[in-house]
């Protein structure tokens, strides 16, 4: 019991010293300013990343805003060709090779549909550059949306 005692009291005085311990290292820390240097850094991580969660927000409505003009561009188009396909099946001189050109301009509107769904519901880019890559492509598809209905158009007036 004597060894046990005196294991015990080691342990009594070795967890007193824990406090006081704990008082001294933060008393050194509050006159050498190491607490105030670690805030100050926090405050500063704080501010730059405030700072980028508002431009990526800024950024996803800028993305949202244009998915949703585009997608407005694509049912234009999708009711301009439904259009067109009623025209074609009402029209008796229709020849086959205008039915052919119709057929390939259905087939492209939907691979254009896909792809289009495809970039629009990609999450927004983290960086500046894969931003920019992305509404390059963005663009690129809507010029050939541009053309498809160009060309429905014209298909349209041939009718």
């Amino acid at each position: 019991m004597g060894a046990r005692g005196a294991a015990f009291g080691a342990l009594l005085a070795l967890a007193g010293c824990t406090p006081i311990n704990t008082f001294v290292s933060e008393t050194g820390d509050l006159t050498s300013g190491r607490t105030d240097q670690a805030v100050g850094a926090a405050q500063q991580r704080q501010t730059a990343a405030r700072m980028e969660n508002a431009s990526l927000r800024t950024q996803l409505a800028q993305q949202q805003a244009q998915r949703d003009a585009l997608q407005a561009q694509l049912g234009a188009a999708q009711a301009q060709l439904r259009a067109v396909n009623r025209k074609l099946a009402s029209a008796s001189g229709t020849t086959q090779a205008q039915r052919d050109e119709y057929s390939r301009l259905v087939a492209k509107q939907a691979d254009l549909q896909h792809r289009l769904a495809v970039e629009t519901m990609a999450p927004p880019a983290a960086d500046p550059a894969a931003a920019a890559a992305a509404k390059a492509r963005l663009d690129a598809l809507t010029a050939e949306k541009d053309t498809l209905a160009r060309q429905v158009d014209a298909l349209q007036k041939a009718l």
